[in-house]
């Protein structure tokens, strides 16, 4: 699956959004940050949208066996949030830097889809 993700054209979140989502990640007050993501989460295309909220609920549905699994879903996100989340190209700095915001953000959409 997440193979599939990392060799598509174009990311799940589009690079055109993408610093608007590290932005919204980076609100400080939390709620203020959760309202900003799932605003952006509307702006993405059609195609984009529906497969993010049925990945996001099949995350969640792993997610929920976490206690025997051992894949909660902040691991999840680790595993899925650079591929989800991130920019054309190979951004060696931004990769670095935005990583724990891309994991951020698809934790957030697992646990508030």
């Amino acid at each position: 699956l997440k193979s599939f993700f990392r060799k598509l054209p174009e990311p799940l979140i589009p690079t055109g959004l993408y610093d608007e989502f590290i932005d919204a990640n980076r609100c400080p007050d939390e709620d203020k940050r959760k309202l900003k993501l799932k605003r952006l989460l509307h702006l993405l295309p059609p195609h984009h949208h529906d497969t993010f909220k049925h990945m996001a609920e099949h995350l969640n549905k792993v997610a929920s066996y976490g206690h025997i699994n051992k894949m909660d879903a902040k691991n999840l996100a680790i595993m899925f949030g650079p591929t989800l989340v991130r920019k054309k190209g190979d951004d060696t700095v931004s990769l670095v830097t935005d990583m724990s915001d891309q994991c951020r953000i698809v934790e957030s959409i697992i646990l508030h889809r």
